[in-house]
């Protein structure tokens, strides 16, 4: 008696063999995260103009949303299809002219896909300082990356800008290795000397706005009040007179921050403290006290349109040339989850 078998004769292994194997999340609830986020983002964008003297150009609103709903087909989906294991985080600054999406992606390194995503729509960017970071970055090997689209709403047009970056603890030979070349590599040094956090942010970004290497540093072993002072001492290194504004700056609570680092060609250009706890009233006095680019309808249109999918809320206080500016920091949608299940892409 013959027993042998081919593929005809249990239809269902060869099915078996078409569907793939995710864990995480679904391509269909990562599709929907997307599209909650862009709704969102519309009804921002619309009350924001309706509520200020700035006039809707409809050609560069529809400039926007293009380039988002590109970044969906070129690159999120693209990435969605390989895993489902993604966390998204939208970022948005005070004055509702910056608007940032992240993916925090496990079992995915392709960094390519952002230099392949600028050359898609067209926006110039540095070659060679693309491949110059992209290599440093692989070097450090890691499981999970963020990347990004960051849009900021200039007085013609948006200027269009992608990035990338690991967060995993490293130590100041990595970090020196990292900054080899960077005007900015001894005065981080020096800092990073005199403060001892942890290296543990390395990134960059590419774009219309400029190229800029992302060093970021943990502050979480010491007291609350060393690990804030050390943390503002960022600031002060690149020039803000903090003394004016201590008395609101004192009461961040300082069990764990972040100061990160935006550096050009010319220098660091943005200096970063990210808070992972900040009281409404503290957050109020920031913004009513420091920030002066505060747009109160912009920033209350965000947060009422992405507080109800928000899990986490973090918040960043930058400072640049212009003046400090508060960002928030939403991940949102739902929690990946350990699901392990076949989807058919």
């Amino acid at each position: 008696m013959d027993y042998s078998t081919n593929q005809t004769d249990f239809p269902w292994e060869q099915k078996l063999q078409e569907l793939q194997l995710r864990i995480g999340k679904t391509f269909t609830d990562l599709n929907r995260e997307y599209e909650t986020i862009m709704e969102g983002l519309r009804l921002t964008r619309r009350d924001y103009l309706n509520s200020t003297a700035t006039n809707l150009d409809s050609m560069k609103e529809e400039r926007l949303f293009t380039v988002l709903n590109q970044w969906k087909s070129f690159v999120y989906e693209d990435i969605c299809r390989k895993t489902g294991e993604i966390k998204n985080i939208v970022t948005y600054n005070s004055s509702g002219k910056y608007f940032c999406l992240a993916h925090e992606i496990d079992g995915w390194s392709d960094i390519r896909i952002l230099k392949d995503f600028c050359e898609f729509i067209e926006i110039e960017y540095d070659d060679n300082f693309f491949k110059k970071f992209k290599a440093r970055l692989e070097a450090i090997s890691t499981l999970t990356i963020m990347i990004w689209i960051e849009i900021t709403d200039t007085d013609n047009k948006f200027n269009i800008d992608v990035g990338c970056s690991i967060s995993k603890p490293e130590d100041k030979r990595t970090l020196r290795k990292y900054l080899d070349g960077t005007v900015e590599k001894d005065n981080i040094l020096t800092w990073f000397n005199a403060n001892t956090p942890v290296p543990q942010d390395f990134g960059f970004t590419v774009g219309e706005s400029d190229s800029h290497v992302l060093t970021g540093f943990y502050f979480f072993e010491g007291p609350p009040y060393m690990n804030l002072s050390k943390s503002l001492s960022a600031f002060q290194a690149y020039g803000a007179d903090i003394n004016k504004i201590l008395d609101v700056l004192r009461n961040i609570p300082g069990e764990e921050l972040k100061v990160s680092f935006l550096a050009n060609q010319d220098g660091v250009q943005r200096v970063r403290l990210l808070m992972f706890k900040l009281p409404q009233d503290l957050e109020n006095e920031i913004l009513e006290y420091i920030d002066k680019a505060y747009e109160k309808s912009a920033w209350n249109q965000f947060k009422a349109s992405f507080g109800g999918i928000t899990l986490r809320t973090y918040y960043i206080l930058e400072f640049t040339c212009d003046g400090f500016s508060l960002y928030c920091s939403n991940e949102v949608g739902q929690e990946i989850g350990a699901n392990a299940y076949f989807e058919d892409l």
